[in-house]
């Protein structure tokens, strides 16, 4: 049984969340890390005229989560990074592409992630006030879906699921400035190709296609995911550090290419690192 049509798939799937870890300000062998910061993307109403066929289609989106990442410079010039992301986010529709229908609909995704990277560490002076820190590294992850119709006049009680591992190599290189030592900032043009496997869903076969959810594990799929954070120090606590950042994610995915797979584009970050 049809479900959908080409005319009417203007609602997008996000096969990805930009990550907001914290950059690690390390100098000298010995030096560690831990972080945790918060990743939210505020409530907010988006126009999709650009996905659809009336300018009156909007969504309510939004995103909440949280990332951890420790590091430690095993000599002067290398270190190694390992974090974890939690995502928690919704998207609230005004109508329902699957059913065909002016009835409204929500899709709620749930991330987790393990990140695993190897960084260098370049000193432009020997007063280390600025310092290029290049890391390399893959990011395991799992991506949960689930879209429902959610109008009281429609009724249908139809739940359609898309689970998936999914794996992104990156490239971060960070540009870490030290104005001061309780005033630090760090810009970072990341890069990613990224990929899925072991794919379980239930959607209607032409919604896969049309969604292009039969696509995300055929090819590696390359995100530009540029950030810039901001570190405050404190005197009497120079361990305690405050680190606020955003991040952004894009994805170019082409003319030939009807798809309605999108990255999110944007997120803030807030949170402590400690420097033990």
């Amino acid at each position: 049984m049809m479900y959908t049509s080409s005319c009417r798939i203007h609602n997008p799937r996000y096969f990805n969340s930009p990550s907001a870890h914290a950059p690690a300000f390390l100098e000298k062998k010995g030096d560690k890390m831990i972080s945790a910061n918060i990743a939210i993307m505020p409530k907010d109403e988006y126009r999709e005229s650009d996905l659809s066929d009336s300018p009156d289609k909007t969504r309510e989106s939004y995103t909440t989560g949280f990332d951890v990442r420790t590091a430690y410079a095993f000599s002067d010039q290398f270190m190694a990074t390992l974090g974890g992301l939690y995502r928690k986010e919704k998207d609230a529709f005004k109508d329902n592409d699957v059913l065909q229908t002016a009835s409204t609909s929500e899709i709620n995704y749930t991330r987790k992630a393990l990140d695993i990277g190897i960084g260098v560490l370049f000193p432009f002076s020997e007063r280390k006030r600025v310092i290029f820190n290049p890391i390399v590294g893959v990011n395991f992850g799992r991506s949960e879906s689930v879209f429902t119709n959610t109008s009281h006049t429609i009724n249908d009680n139809r739940v359609f699921h898309f689970n998936g591992n999914y794996h992104k190599f990156y490239l971060k290189p960070y540009f870490n400035f030290n104005f001061h030592r309780n005033f630090k900032m760090s810009a970072v043009p990341q890069f990613s190709f990224l990929k899925y496997s072991n794919i379980y869903d239930n959607y209607p076969q032409d919604a896969q296609e049309l969604f292009g959810l039969n696509s995300l594990q055929k090819r590696y799929l390359f995100l530009y995911e540029p950030a810039t954070f901001f570190q405050l120090g404190f005197d009497k606590v120079d361990w305690l550090k405050l680190d606020l950042g955003f991040v952004f994610s894009f994805y170019r995915y082409g003319e030939n290419n009807p798809y309605k797979l999108r990255t999110r584009n944007f997120q803030l970050s807030a949170g402590f690192s400690i420097y033990p």
